[in-house]
């Protein structure tokens, strides 16, 4: 592991140059998964990367959107939980193969809770989306 990853020990998957995740990956979920968590597009370089990040040179500027999340989410008794949403705001959630496996509808109250139980321990993402096409997004990590 210690040659694939910055530091897995400490948490931090990004990728090594010498990884070979860089370039290995597949183009499947590249409908669903258009960024990697520190937002920088797929594929970045000549190929997709295999896991949660995109190995980047060191020394470039990539620049990135942050949005402030307005949205609170907490996970709790075998529910995540999603606070403070906007009317008409639907919630999709992938596995880490980028499958969708919910998609909420359109949201009409500021909580919405996921029930987790079925799920299995692994990392998990959340989109959220309204009518204009506006996008937040994060991730959910189960242990079990």
């Amino acid at each position: 592991m210690n040659q694939i990853f910055v530091d897995w020990e400490s948490g931090n998957y990004h990728l090594l140059p010498t990884s070979q995740a860089v370039d290995s990956g597949t183009s499947v979920v590249s409908i669903i998964v258009v960024d990697d968590l520190d937002g920088v597009s797929r594929p970045y370089g000549s190929g997709y990367d295999i896991g949660a990040y995109e190995y980047t040179l060191s020394g470039i500027d990539i620049p990135v959107e942050t949005n402030q999340n307005p949205c609170k989410i907490l996970i709790r008794d075998n529910y995540v939980i999603f606070d403070n949403l906007n009317p008409n705001e639907i919630i999709e959630i992938f596995d880490v193969k980028g499958a969708l496996i919910h998609k909420s509808g359109n949201i009409s109250t500021v909580t919405y809770r996921y029930n987790i139980e079925n799920l299995k321990s692994g990392i998990y993402f959340w989109h959220i989306s309204n009518s204009q096409g506006d996008k937040i997004k994060g991730k959910i990590v189960i242990a079990r």
